[in-house]
């Protein structure tokens, strides 16, 4: 998966899901301290709510739930600080526990309830609880039967962990490779101290080739009339006025440094495969934490969410809500807001 795919599904998602609404109105209306031991019935029912609003046959037990939470709040007290990009799902503690309390979860109902399970977790602990439902149980695992906690855990969760990896991934390569661009750039110019010396260094040599061409080729003239061509420079403090030549050294200093910007900016990335090779793997570690620089960016470019929540909207418009999303991607390309490769990317792996 490309990062982008992530960016352009949650797009779509709270574009074409009109229920999205829901998840931020129970989020910020909820009481968090109350789900420190025991919720009230008051907070259970704003619970069941929220689950109402995506499955309307949720028949949740309320007494049986306030039951089942009070005896494993220990361990999701235990689970609440793992995240899912720093999860050890090799851990069978870990596996055991997210399992079991999935299935205690599950049987809160008249029946075993699977995908509401799985919301009821995730906004217990956003960052590590990643949603699913029948399609995208299909569409991930091959099967929607397989549906009870061992899954959840030890295949489900590995894989969103695996899927969220690759994205970042994707970032990283993008920003180390960017960088080592603007580095390989910038080589050409070690001489200068800053930008602004680069330009004055422009500037005077626009100003001494214009007065080099004025006294090659304005020889017929006067000494008046040439005087008037190219002796019109302002004092030796540039601040202190501007000659006709001067002007025009100065916009061509100007667009000088705007091209080099540019430059900066215009590199296509996806056409950097062979430059990286030549230059090396990208250093992870270069004085900074690039990780989890990129899993703060995929986290604010999508307003903030949780990287669990992104993966599951990623999930439904991938799988649940598939022609719909189709329809998106067809009309953002028609637009022109939809790059090639990411319309291709996206459309295969929806296989439309």
């Amino acid at each position: 998966m490309h990062y982008q795919d992530l960016l352009i599904a949650h797009k779509a998602y709270h574009q074409l899901e009109k229920r999205s609404i829901y998840y931020n109105h129970y989020m910020e209306g909820r009481k968090l301290s109350e789900w420190e031991t025991s919720p009230s019935y008051c907070e259970i029912f704003k619970l069941f709510g929220f689950i109402l609003s995506w499955d309307p046959y949720f028949q949740g037990d309320v007494e049986k739930f306030k039951k089942t939470y009070e005896k494993i709040s220990p361990l999701l007290k235990e689970l609440k600080h793992i995240r899912l990009e720093e999860a050890d799902f090799g851990d069978k503690n870990l596996s055991f526990g997210i399992a079991y309390v999935f299935d205690e979860i599950a049987r809160c109902s008249r029946k075993y309830e699977s995908t509401d399970a799985s919301k009821i977790l995730h906004v217990l602990h956003p960052h590590l609880f990643v949603m699913w439902d029948r399609s995208i149980r299909r569409g991930t695992l091959g099967n929607e039967d397989l549906k009870d906690g061992k899954t959840y855990a030890e295949i489900f969760l590995p894989m969103m962990q695996s899927e969220l990896n690759e994205a970042v991934r994707t970032l990283i390569v993008e920003i180390e490779t960017k960088e080592l661009m603007e580095q390989a750039l910038w080589e050409d110019f070690e001489e200068y101290d800053s930008l602004a010396n680069l330009w004055w260094r422009k500037y005077c040599a626009e100003r001494e080739r214009w007065k080099e061409a004025m006294e090659d080729y304005v020889i017929p003239q006067t000494e008046e009339e040439a005087d008037e061509h190219y002796y019109d420079f302002c004092d030796e403090n540039f601040d202190e006025g501007e000659g006709e030549i001067d002007e025009w050294a100065a916009e061509t200093a100007d667009a000088y440094i705007d091209e080099i910007r540019e430059e900066i900016a215009s590199y296509k990335l996806d056409d950097l495969e062979e430059p990286r090779e030549e230059w090396g793997e990208p250093d992870y570690n270069c004085g900074r934490d690039v990780r989890a620089e990129a899993l703060e960016t995929i986290s604010r470019l999508c307003d903030g969410e949780t990287l669990p929540k992104i993966i599951d909207e990623y999930n439904y418009m991938i799988y649940t809500k598939r022609r719909d999303f189709g329809n998106f991607l067809i009309f953002m390309k028609e637009k022109n807001l939809l790059k090639e490769e990411d319309y291709k990317r996206l459309m295969k792996k929806m296989r439309l």
